[in-house]
């Protein structure tokens, strides 16, 4: 039987689509597995294909569960990219990436129909394949006052090509951001940066191959860990309790001792996630239990064991994080009241909040 040149060219396509799903999905449980990388249902990842489309993780669910069918979507980057590089007025732009990626999305295997993260629009931009990230280890520096002056004298010392970017709200303000941030970079060095350090929020890391994205982000966090002499996040852990789950972790059990450090962690935000899993759920008060409810005794979740979880993995990272900052002798750089307001009434947000805790 012959076949046709057409034909030949639309199976080599699949065939390459499939490769690059594949490396997607190896590439999201290996990282999604590491909660001092990555918490809850934080953190997206992306790989683009020769025919323009780009299978990126999909909103809500969590990178260690990702598979052939489930956890990712395939969209037209080009046409997400081509909105994304012009300025538009007048129009939620943000929501405007989401519809157009729903517009293109098709299927490669048989995975169900899935909405694509708020940040689509960064990694349609961005290099072949990208990670994008909230390791405990960078964001101790972006959380805190001048810590991007360190993160960025690190990354020079190491001759690693990165920038830094402002906080702004993630989505289509924040792909503006990056572009920029790169544009500048490339002016100034003759080559766009592989690593994106952005402030209050994570890092992302990007390249041609999957290989060299996963170096990258392990050169960053790996050489901060051993430059600053910070120690290896505890590893979240619950077990069952009276209502729902506790936590298990003797670490994070020692932190809740330290009333000044609960404090920082209940009434200072510092990144989105922070106000997205705890924001209006997380109680002081024993008498009046929300769904993380902290005492000197212990911390626990009244939730499903797969959502109390990622509670636990979201709390250790906080405490982590401004026990770190506290340790570093610097200061927490706190999201504005206008900054939370925009977050917390976010749309986006609370599909991603539901899908974690329907997960």
């Amino acid at each position: 039987m012959n076949i046709s040149k057409k034909d030949r060219e639309k199976a080599e396509e699949f065939m390459n689509e499939k490769r690059a799903v594949e490396e997607l999905i190896a590439m999201s449980v290996r990282v999604g597995n590491r909660p001092d990388y990555v918490q809850a249902g934080g953190g997206n990842t992306s790989v683009k294909t020769d025919g323009g489309w780009m299978a990126v993780k999909a909103s809500g669910c969590r990178l260690k569960d990702m598979s052939e069918n489930y956890g990712y979507v395939a969209v037209n980057a080009e046409k997400i990219k081509e909105y994304c590089l012009q300025e538009h007025e007048g129009e939620d732009c943000s929501k405007r990436c989401i519809e157009i990626a729903s517009e293109t999305r098709r299927q490669i295997y048989e995975e169900p129909k899935a909405r694509a993260s708020i940040e689509v629009g960064f990694h349609s931009v961005l290099d072949t394949y990208v990670l994008h990230l909230h390791p405990v280890y960078v964001n101790v520096f972006l959380c805190a006052r001048d810590g991007m002056e360190k993160v960025l004298d690190f990354a020079r010392e190491k001759k690693i090509p990165a920038a830094g970017v402002k906080y702004v709200i993630p989505g289509y303000e924040l792909t503006r951001e990056i572009l920029k941030a790169g544009q500048e970079y490339a002016r100034q060095n003759g080559r766009f940066p592989q690593v994106y350090f952005l402030k209050n929020h994570g890092i992302i890391t990007t390249a041609a191959s999957r290989e060299e994205t996963e170096v990258l982000m392990d050169q960053v966090n790996e050489g901060l860990k051993s430059a600053f002499g910070l120690e290896e996040m505890a590893i979240p852990s619950v077990i069952k309790g009276e209502k729902g789950y506790k936590s298990s972790q003797d670490w994070l059990l020692k932190q809740l001792r330290d009333r000044e450090l609960v404090n920082r962690v209940r009434y200072q935000p510092i990144y989105p996630d922070q106000l997205v899993y705890t924001e209006n759920e997380l109680s002081l008060d024993p008498s009046m239990p929300g769904k993380i409810t902290i005492t000197e005794e212990g911390i626990s979740y009244c939730a499903g064991e797969k959502e109390a979880m990622a509670l636990e993995e979201t709390m250790t990272a906080l405490f982590y994080i401004h026990d770190s900052i506290r340790k570093q002798n610097m200061e927490p750089d706190l999201l504005s009241e206008e900054e939370c307001a925009r977050i917390l009434g976010w749309e986006s947000e609370k599909y991603r909040k539901k899908l974690m805790k329907n997960g």
